[in-house]
């Protein structure tokens, strides 16, 4: 009988490599997909404080220019005048109210049988 020669089994054909491989291609992509969710993340917060810090320095700017007014004497007084509704000595102030409403009561007009039958379901 001839004898068979024993073929050396490749070291990536042997099956629990294979399962060894297979597990970690698996947990690096869970690894990888974990990161990839973490980035989205980080990149909406660096987006919100980016725009956050831009609000505030628009808002600064605002500020500053108010601060700007209300250092002259013609800005304290317009300050005072439209917190307080005060008027200097020798002018007369209006005061504008909103118009009343109205207090009429509405008519009913009688439509007929009809009317009345379709106004049941609105």
């Amino acid at each position: 009988m001839a004898r068979r020669a024993k073929k050396r089994i490749s070291f990536f054909y042997n099956r629990i490599t294979l399962f060894i491989l297979v597990l970690s291609v698996g947990f690096l992509g869970v690894t990888v997909f974990n990161i990839l969710g973490k980035e989205r993340e980080a990149a909406e917060r660096r987006a919100d404080a980016v725009r956050e810090f831009e609000e505030i320095t628009n808002r600064e700017q605002i500020l500053n220019i108010d601060l700007a007014v209300l250092n002259t004497a013609r800005g304290q007084e317009a300050l005072v005048r439209s917190s307080f509704d005060v008027a200097k000595e020798g002018e007369e102030v209006i005061i504008v109210l909103d118009a009343l409403p109205a207090t009429t009561t509405e008519v009913e007009v009688r439509r007929g049988l009809l009317s009345w039958f379709l106004s049941l379901f609105k």
